[in-house]
């Protein structure tokens, strides 16, 4: 059975800290969660809180860090929003749970069950 914490580990290791950068569509964003996709989400209420004490983003992301109630929730996000649409517990190979976790994170969930039922329908004829 996948587990999600190795997932999870291998994908914000890819997605970074803390970034607000004006030219990314997605806007503001800690370890790949834009407030743009979840304006409501808890985690912002920690990062605000932090990027209102330090301006380098490289200083914001090292304090965010430390917060590991933060890293919970970014967690909680990451599971019901991108891998629990998937039920990937219950896949038996973690390279494909991770694959398809990393997709649906990058390309959004719907694209990835499009992609992911196009290519079982392949296999199957």
């Amino acid at each position: 059975m996948a587990k999600f914490d190795e997932a999870f580990e291998k994908v914000v290791f890819h997605e970074g800290g803390y970034v607000n950068d004006p030219d990314d569509k997605g806007g503001e964003t800690y370890m790949g969660i834009s407030r743009r996709a979840h304006p409501n989400a808890l985690i912002w209420q920690h990062v605000d809180k932090i990027t209102k004490q330090f301006s380098s983003e490289s200083k914001i992301t090292t304090e965010l860090k430390k917060n590991k109630e933060l890293t919970s929730l970014v967690k909680k996000i990451y599971k019901s929003d991108y891998w629990n649409p998937f039920d990937l517990t219950k896949e038996k190979s973690q390279r494909l749970a991770n694959q398809i976790f990393d997709n649906a994170v990058n390309m959004g969930v719907a694209k990835t069950k499009e992609m992911f039922n196009r290519v079982k329908n392949e296999m199957a004829s």
